[in-house]
């Protein structure tokens, strides 16, 4: 009995290395991260700084167009911020949709926004936003959402 009570704390006790850290940074902090990386093509780096955000659903919507198939939204599941980086360069044709990101507008109720009061450009792919939970102040990405300026 002693011995499965030691090893039930020992689990308890040392639960978020067996089961992975839990990221305790606010999601301001991480949509500013992820918009800067995204930016400047260096989005792999993100892999390093938030090992425990994966995998990450992607959602590219597109704003006047569509897909091959004639969906309006592309939705695909990536495994890390590398990935993620492959899979957007694949889309582009010489270069275009260029990335681009907008300044944060604000976090709340699990969806960080970007401003997009500005409007929008043709041949751009911005980040749009942010879907997170972070109900137990570990911050848990749940969905990526990008828009195609077509």
């Amino acid at each position: 009995m002693r011995r499965l009570l030691a090893i039930l704390m020992t689990v308890i006790v040392f639960s978020p290395t067996a089961f992975g850290a839990c990221p305790k940074t606010p999601p301001a902090v991480f949509a500013k991260d992820l918009a800067s990386a995204y930016a400047s093509n260096t989005l792999p780096s993100l892999d390093n700084k938030y090992p425990d955000i994966r995998p990450l659903q992607i959602f590219i919507e597109h704003s006047l167009g569509e897909e091959e198939n004639g969906a309006t939204i592309y939705v695909t599941s990536v495994p890390s911020f590398l990935a993620l980086a492959k899979l957007l360069q694949s889309r582009q044709t010489d270069g275009l949709p260029q990335p681009v990101s907008r300044a944060l507008r604000k976090c709340s109720n699990g969806v960080c926004s970007y401003d997009f009061l500005n409007g929008i450009q043709h041949n751009t792919l911005y980040l749009k936003e942010i879907r997170y939970n972070d109900y137990v102040k570990c911050l848990a990405v749940e969905a990526l959402w990008f828009l195609d300026g077509d």
